[in-house]
C-alpha cells in the first residue's frame, strides 16, 4: 500500500523550483527544432507545476531519465545525474574555493557546456523528481547493465 504523506516545501525550495522551470522554458525556446529537448523540457515542466501545486499523483507519473554514455572512455555505461547547479556541494565549493581550485576543472561544467542542448533538460528534470520529495519505486527505471554509474558528476 502506497501512502503519500503531505509534503510542505520551504519557500527557497518553491523559488529553486521557480528557476528551474523557467530554465526549462528559455531551454525549450531556443531548442524548439529539437523534438526529444523539447519533450524532456514539457515533462519537467509539468514535474515543476506538479512539485509546486502539491500534485503528488502527476509528479509520480514520471520515471527517472538515464543516460548512456557514447564518448569512447565510457562507452555503453548507464547513468543517472542530477543538475550541478543546484547541488549544495557545488555551492559550498565554489563559494571557498580560490582561483584555480577543484571547480575549474570540474568534470559535470565541460560536459553540461559540451552536451547543453540534450543533457540540461534531463539533468534538470531528475533534479525535480529526486530533490524535494521521495519518488517511488515505480519511477526507477530498469537497468540490466553490469555496471551504473549513479551520480557521475
Amino acid at each position: 500500500m502506497n501512502q503519500t504523506k503531505k509534503i510542505i516545501l520551504a519557500d527557497d525550495e518553491k523559488q529553486e523550483i521557480q528557476s528551474l522551470k523557467k530554465q526549462l522554458q528559455d531551454h525549450k525556446k531556443i531548442y524548439a527544432d529539437f523534438k526529444s529537448f523539447v519533450k524532456t523540457c514539457d515533462e519537467g515542466i509539468k514535474i515543476a507545476d506538479a512539485l509546486l501545486d502539491d500534485d503528488f499523483k502527476t509528479f509520480r507519473k514520471y520515471p527517472l531519465k538515464y543516460s548512456q554514455h557514447t564518448a569512447e572512455k565510457m562507452r555503453g555505461i548507464e547513468s543517472l545525474s542530477t543538475y550541478k547547479k543546484t547541488s549544495n556541494i557545488c555551492r559550498f565549493l565554489s563559494a571557498h574555493t580560490h582561483s584555480g581550485g577543484i571547480c575549474e576543472k570540474c568534470y559535470a561544467e565541460k560536459s553540461i557546456k559540451l552536451y547543453k542542448s540534450s543533457l540540461t533538460p534531463a539533468l534538470i528534470y531528475n533534479t525535480l523528481l529526486l530533490k524535494y520529495i521521495d519518488i517511488d519505486p515505480q519511477q526507477i527505471p530498469y537497468t540490466n547493465s553490469k555496471y551504473f554509474r549513479f551520480e557521475s558528476f
